[in-house]
């Protein structure tokens, strides 16, 4: 992951700072309806949405004699994605804060349905468009949580309050463990169907953080 998230946040930088002279203080920005109600919740998607493809997909999905070479495959084929969809998501980011936000949770949305599609067909073409798909939910929504994070907080606070945003990103591991964990009690394709559920709640909380008439706007 660290060849991503340093992409991203060297990318990050110059583009956001420029708001963050009229930010709030750390109480402010972690309080706000938008970091609760945009952030707060789609960030465990950032590395939740990688490693389900890289971690549990490459479990569940029978690779035969070649798991070691497809699993790099797989996880080559997520961060590169991540990676390569970053300069869009900061084109997103300069039209709506909304936008990539969005933008990654739907893709982290339709990634897990075709993750269970994987699953149920064992098919290795939908493995590696899993990887892309869920890749791309990667890079998008950790441009746009920093970006966001950056732009909300003063000087003094920028780099506690992206410690927070990252420490929201890791819970984001747990998810290739739970998805094999409650897979042993129940199937997996349902167990991933599940987790789509959880993703569109996320992306549904985005519209509370800018409702849709307002969706230029970066501050509540």
């Amino acid at each position: 992951m660290t060849s991503g998230t340093l992409q991203a946040r060297w990318r990050t930088g110059p583009g956001a700072r420029h708001t963050a002279a009229g930010g709030g203080g750390l109480k402010e920005v972690l309080t706000s309806r938008v970091f609760l109600t945009a952030v707060l919740p789609t960030a465990p998607w950032v590395f939740g949405a990688a490693t389900v493809a890289l971690a549990a997909l490459p479990v569940l999905v029978p690779l035969g004699g070649y798991t070691p070479v497809g699993t790099g495959l797989v996880a080559a084929t997520t961060l590169g994605t991540g990676i390569l969809v970053q300069p869009f998501a900061q084109r997103l980011a300069r039209r709506s804060p909304a936008a990539p936000f969005r933008t990654g949770m739907a893709a982290a949305t339709v990634g897990i349905l075709v993750a269970a599609l994987t699953v149920a067909t064992g098919s290795l073409i939908l493995l590696f468009t899993t990887s892309v798909v869920l890749g791309s939910a990667y890079g998008l929504l950790l441009v746009s949580g920093l970006r966001l994070v950056e732009s909300l907080a003063h000087p003094e606070d920028i780099a506690t309050a992206i410690a927070v945003f990252y420490a929201l990103t890791y819970v984001g591991f747990a998810f290739p463990v739970l998805v094999q964990a409650l897979s042993s009690l129940w199937s997996p394709v349902p167990v991933l169907i599940t987790g789509s559920a959880f993703a569109v709640a996320a992306m549904t909380m985005t519209f509370l953080a800018w409702p849709l008439r307002r969706t230029h706007r970066t501050r509540p």
